[in-house]
């Protein structure tokens, strides 16, 4: 008896054990991040923010804004201004902060006030229009574009006017030209048509990226106008003209663009080819699925097949899995392809896989092959995916006999926070051949128990 609860009592004692030890780790983590933004050197601490955003990890708001308040160092300020920018939507709390640094921007470095102009274009809002006024008028090199950029987004519309008479100035730059160009499709206002119309119709005497801009203003327009100005557009020699009225179509969106993008999956260049592709699967064309069979098959450019398989994974219909499903086991198509079939299906119709899927027995053949080339190249999908589709396999990547493939799948795990596969996790700590591994598998474990 004796025995038995002594037994037991270290069954509970070792349960404590982990317990309080995952704990301590995490404490450690979060006090490690603290003292580091509190009392480490301005080298570390630039370390850890740009650590926090690319983690979008925004547990330290607090914090961090005390320091903004409080540092003079201007990389930290800037790292710090990218840090709440970087939020979704943006912190808000910094507007006053960010409006001082615009005003008093000759005090501070380049690098913290471009900053400042990407959170407020982020934002999407901007109360200090008089601020654009003056770097406009004094044609502040390092800050009109950004100025116009911001102008755009934040929709200020007031500045339609300066910007046609800013565009019609000898002295202004292609780059700014350019920049305008975009804004005023930004504001959508009527004035912007007739320049866009000037440009659209000189053809071909008009440069080759003017008119470019054009077509991606006029897709921000989307109005009738814009619509028939692009189709102009779309019947002009120069095939990166034609591929970015395809990309405007695509920002329009409506019904009534389809049949130029259809229209453009026949242009014999690959740019607006390409374009039109990636439109039909945005936009979701149906009409636009037997021209991407044909392409995946016949194209010339890879990309283009690539991009047609992306496609009809986007377009999702029934006729589109099947013509995937019909792919996948068919020997003769290049690995790389039938990887990417793979890939795509599983992205896009996962959710309605069955047990005697093609798809489970390709993937099983593939990693039972002795070469492993076309395991490696699904395994490279595999892992750049975020998609929880894909959890069935990486349970069957955790047992796989290469070491590395394993210690991939948990990193993709512990990436994509899946919960799922804990006890098999946990097992892997205690009994995989290999110390990286089992020591990767407690890390991961610790981090989503």
């Amino acid at each position: 008896m004796s025995s038995k609860i002594h037994r037991v009592l270290c069954f509970f004692l070792s349960i404590t054990i982990v317990f309080i030890g995952s704990t301590v780790v995490a404490q450690s983590a979060d006090d490690l991040i603290l003292s580091t933004l509190r009392y480490g050197i301005d080298e570390k601490v630039n370390e850890t923010l740009n650590k926090l955003i690319s983690d979008k990890n925004y547990k330290y708001d607090e914090e961090i804004y005390k320091i903004l308040l409080e540092t003079k160092n201007q990389k930290i300020k800037e790292t710090i201004i990218k840090y709440f920018a970087s939020k979704d939507p943006p912190d808000e709390r910094i507007i006053l902060i960010a409006e001082q640094i615009l005003s008093n921007r000759d005090s501070e470095t380049k690098e913290v006030v471009l900053a400042v102009f990407t959170y407020f274009t982020k934002l999407k809002k901007f109360n200090k229009p008089e601020l654009l006024e003056t770097i406009l008028s004094n044609s502040e090199k390092d800050y009109i574009v950004p100025a116009l950029k911001l102008i755009g987004s934040a929709k200020l519309q007031n500045f339609a006017k300066t910007l046609l008479n800013l565009y019609e100035k000898d002295e202004t730059t292609q780059e700014v030209k350019q920049e305008i160009l975009l804004a005023l499709g930004e504001l959508q206002v009527a004035e912007a048509l007739d320049l866009y119309k000037k440009i659209i119709n000189r053809g071909e005497d008009s440069g080759k990226v003017e008119r470019m801009y054009v077509c991606a203003g006029l897709g921000k327009l989307k109005s009738p106008e814009a619509i028939e100005l692009l189709a102009k557009a779309l019947n002009q020699k120069d095939p990166n003209v034609r591929g970015s009225a395809v990309k405007a179509f695509s920002e329009i969106g409506s019904p009534e663009v389809y049949q130029y993008i259809v229209q453009s999956l026949r242009d014999s260049h690959v740019i607006p080819r390409l374009a039109a592709v990636q439109a039909a699967g945005e936009l979701k064309i149906a009409d636009a699925i037997p021209y991407l069979e044909y392409q995946f098959k016949q194209d010339p450019e890879k990309k283009v097949k690539e991009q047609a398989l992306v496609a009809l994974g986007k377009i999702g219909t029934d006729a589109c899995s099947e013509i995937l499903k019909k792919n996948i086991t068919d020997e003769k198509i290049p690995d790389v392809y039938r990887a990417l079939i793979f890939s795509v299906y599983i992205e896009n119709f996962g959710t309605k896989l069955e047990k005697n899927s093609p798809f489970f027995e390709f993937f099983i053949k593939a990693m039972n092959d002795k070469t492993r080339t076309l395991f490696t190249e699904i395994t490279r999908k595999i892992f750049a995916s975020t998609s929880l589709n894909f959890i069935p396999f990486i349970a069957m990547l955790l047992e796989d006999k290469d070491f590395t493939t394993r210690l991939n799948a948990l990193a993709w795990l512990e990436r994509n926070k899946v919960k799922d596969l804990l006890d098999t996790i946990k097992k892997m700590s205690e009994t995989d051949p290999v110390e990286t591994v089992r020591k990767k598998a407690q890390s991961v474990y610790e981090n989503l128990h």
